[in-house]
């Protein structure tokens, strides 16, 4: 499993996540509402929720196994 992030107003990163998102079967792709290109500092409590709630999906799915 992949978590890719990006700021939305990082236009640039914003493409290569989706890119990678394609190219990574298990991947989910995130863009962080206004953050540029520094999502993690410039918006640390979303970025947080973001990882938060990607890792408590991992722990459900892992459980069911």
């Amino acid at each position: 499993p992949v978590l890719l992030i990006s700021g939305e107003k990082d236009l640039k990163y914003c493409s290569i996540a989706q890119r990678m998102q394609a190219a990574l079967p298990n991947a989910d792709r995130i863009s962080i509402p206004q953050a540029g290109h520094m999502p993690h500092l410039e918006r640390p409590a979303a970025t947080a929720a973001a990882i938060n709630h990607f890792l408590a999906r991992l722990s459900k799915t892992a459980h069911k196994s």
